[in-house]
């Protein structure tokens, strides 16, 4: 119980000097929360349309990866808070309303509008986490799965794709969908890799399955990647050079180099079934996915927006020491809560 208060002590002192910074530059506070918040909420409807996908397909991969899934949707109660910022400073993150450039796109691009699809998109998602536990039926586990497929896609492309909104791909929100698909599934096979080292068939198998579940995920993010960006060059478009041209230059060029990179590694480990089966790999191997999944985060939404690179990622840093350090206390604070009751 103290290290919980010494954790909450430090976490309402990091809200603090973040508070007070972003009143100086709110735009590069909103940037490196919107780094986290979005890639977040990606990852909570990853771990719904998971759960549907399973039981759809009844795998048993379900059991396995039951316990670390049903931790991570209730994070979709959690967004509207989380967002809070976003629906307070749009004109600030954005800055449709200033622009000129933005005339023709304005009856789409302005705050109120923005707040009211944000506000759809909370019920939508409180609304998949309500029903997700007692979907049981096929066609209700499949409207589940698409309503949480459709908002994914809809949060990349409102909250990031927003941020350059000269820029059209007509990929960009099913990649943001897949990402949030890999972080969950990263979890997942880290949890049951930490949690079930176990030797017996079943636990092998889970394990075996859990890491070709990520390796097609893994392949179907290099896959969309590639035809994005192929697209983009071969069809030199303005409208297209407008967001890349920020990111392929400079440090940037070897940010997304790295990021794939890295993807293209655990693809290649993720062949070997040894690595399959042992859960001290495949730890590594989801470290490796998330830390990916960061910096491709990083990567798409801080480039081309004027602001302060290294700024925006330490505020992006700290963006997940609060969150972690609020899950630890309000996990203690659970515990404590649920054992005075029993002793009640």
């Amino acid at each position: 119980m103290r290290s919980a208060s010494s954790t909450t002590i430090a976490l309402l002192i990091a809200a603090a000097a973040s508070a007070a910074f972003g009143w100086f530059a709110p735009r590069v506070l909103l940037l490196g929360w919107l780094t986290i918040v979005a890639s977040l909420a990606a990852a909570a409807l990853g771990a719904a349309m998971l759960v549907c996908m399973l039981r759809l397909g009844r795998s048993r991969l379900l059991d396995a990866w039951d316990a670390p899934l049903s931790v991570a949707v209730p994070w979709l109660y959690v967004m509207p808070v989380l967002c809070l910022p976003f629906v307070c400073g749009a004109g600030a993150l954005y800055g449709w309303s200033s622009d000129a450039a933005f005339a023709g796109q304005r009856d789409y691009l302005n705050v109120p509008f923005f707040v009211v699809r944000l506000l759809l998109y909370f019920a939508a998602t409180v609304g998949v986490a309500m029903q997700l536990p007692f979907a049981r039926r096929p066609m209700r586990v499949a409207v589940l799965l698409l309503i949480a497929f459709v908002v994914a896609n809809i949060i990349g492309i409102d909250t990031i794709m927003a941020l350059t909104p000269l820029w059209h791909s007509s990929d960009f929100g099913l990649r943001w969908a897949v990402d949030g698909l890999l972080i969950a599934a990263s979890l997942a096979v880290a949890w049951h890799a930490k949690r079930r080292r176990g030797t017996s068939e079943e636990e092998i198998r889970s394990r075996i399955d859990g890491a070709t579940l990520l390796f097609a995920l893994d392949l179907g993010w290099l896959y969309l990647m590639f035809v994005d960006y192929v697209t983009a060059w071969s069809g030199n478009l303005p409208d297209e050079t407008i967001w890349y041209a920020p990111r392929t230059n400079g440090s940037w060029a070897i940010v997304i180099v790295a990021v794939v990179a890295m993807h293209v590694i655990v693809g290649a480990l993720l062949l070997s079934r040894t690595v399959k089966r042992s859960p001290s790999a495949l730890s590594t191997i989801a470290a490796l996915v998330l830390a990916a999944q960061w910096l491709e985060a990083v990567w798409t939404v801080i480039p081309g927006t004027n602001a302060d690179a290294g700024v925006a990622i330490g505020i992006s840093l700290l963006s997940i020491a609060v969150l972690v350090g609020a899950s630890f206390v309000w996990r203690n604070v659970s515990r404590v809560s649920h054992r005075g009751i029993a002793h009640g």
